[in-house]
């Protein structure tokens, strides 16, 4: 990382939450607090050997986090001895990947094992107070020992303590109004996504979704809930397979660009791309109805049944698909 490649706050402003709308300064498609979550993994940024990198980065994480970090934490980030923030596991390697793409060295590690990014400095202060302990141990008085090695410990454990606390702990509030069970289901597979289309379609759904999972007057038995419920669900499993096949056919389409198409490529291509075909009509037939429902049309409810009946039909073709694709690029 350097100074000049260092993207500036204001140059994010453009990346937005896919599902609040907030800026998402990390780069996610969705901001750290709707990805909600257990945080099983922190965030680090590697420590740069020039000085004004870090001073850079300490700047622009204050500005890119508008100001919920102060400069001593954001010192503390650059300085590679805090995350600065902990994250869903499914996300730890994208946000990292896409930080480094932007110019910024980033890294993640489970968050029990955050002793992995323990600073060399530490490690060396560590190896002199023992060194010392040792020596004064043996030439003066076994008890400078038990002192260095009490102090050693009691660095290693503050040191330890902020390796485990992330600068920014964003709480993960509800986004769309679903019930709980079902609005967990669906964060946690926007933080699986990697495509624009496949988040988009999901998070369309879950919008529509929300305001018509509280049963009215005319619905005595909650069919209609229970409807919408079993569409999420299935429509959650459809969307990883429709960011599988968009994956997928990206690669397949970079390989024919390269040289002679094979004939298994070409034949995995377009099974695949007629999956994605028939996945991206569902998606839309299940918005109409979702709309058509809200307009209080009679045939809505059992239209929604119908699509999540399709949805559970067409998995197979669709695994089948993305395992000859799978193969290919694997």
């Amino acid at each position: 990382m350097t100074v000049a490649t260092l993207p500036s706050a204001g140059g994010l402003e453009t990346s937005v939450c896919e599902v609040c709308g907030t800026v998402d300064a990390l780069g996610l498609g969705t901001c750290a607090t709707c990805a909600g979550g257990r945080h099983e993994s922190l965030l680090f940024f590697e420590r740069s050997g020039r000085r004004a990198d870090r001073q850079a980065l300490e700047a622009w994480l204050v500005d890119a986090l508008g100001g919920l970090i102060d400069r001593e934490e954001a010192r503390d980030v650059a300085d590679g001895v805090r995350p600065v923030v902990g994250l869903p596991g499914q996300l730890a390697g994208r946000v990292a990947g896409s930080l480094s793409r932007r110019g910024l060295a980033a890294s993640w590690v489970p968050a029990d094992r955050a002793w992995r990014k323990t600073p060399p400095a530490l490690l060396a202060l560590l190896g002199s107070i023992l060194g010392a302990g040792l020596f004064t141990g043996i030439t003066v008085t076994p008890w400078l020992l038990a002192l260095s090695v009490a102090f050693a410990g009691l660095l290693t454990l503050a040191a330890l303590r902020r390796l485990r606390e992330p600068v920014w702990a964003p709480e993960a509030a509800s986004v769309f109004g679903l019930p709980h069970e079902v609005e967990s289901r669906v964060r946690s597979t926007l933080t699986r996504l990697e495509t624009a289309r496949a988040r988009h379609y999901l998070v369309d759904l879950a919008a529509l979704s929300a305001a018509l999972m509280n049963p009215g007057d005319g619905d005595p038995g909650h069919e209609i809930p229970k409807a919408i419920a079993e569409l999420l669900r299935l429509a959650s499993e459809a969307a990883v397979d429709l960011d599988n096949l968009d994956v997928g056919l990206t690669i397949l389409e970079r390989q024919a660009q390269e040289g002679p198409v094979d004939v298994e490529i070409a034949e995995a291509a377009a099974q695949a791309a007629t999956s994605r075909a028939l996945l991206a009509r569902r998606f839309d037939e299940s918005l109409a109805a979702l709309g058509r429902l809200q307009a209080v049309s009679t045939d809505a409810p059992d239209r929604l049944v119908q699509l999540a009946e399709k949805l559970a039909e067409d998995a197979d073709h669709r695994a089948r698909a993305w395992e000859a694709v799978r193969r290919l690029t694997a």
